[in-house]
């Protein structure tokens, strides 16, 4: 159960952040969220992890 709301969480962050860098906005965000780095590859590495332990487990 734990995986499954793991992965909805990273699933529902993860579009909040490729949302954030669509959306036009008035004040610029940090650069580090604007471009693919290490808040991708932290959200991926959650979302791909908590899906393989959800189907591992289940």
């Amino acid at each position: 159960m734990l995986f499954a709301i793991g992965f909805l969480l990273s699933w529902i962050f993860y579009g909040g952040l490729m949302l954030m860098r669509a959306v036009p906005r008035y004040r610029e965000p940090p650069r580090w969220l604007m471009h693919f780095g290490i808040a991708d590859i932290v959200l991926l590495g959650v979302l791909l992890g908590c899906l393989a332990g959800y189907l591992l487990t289940r």
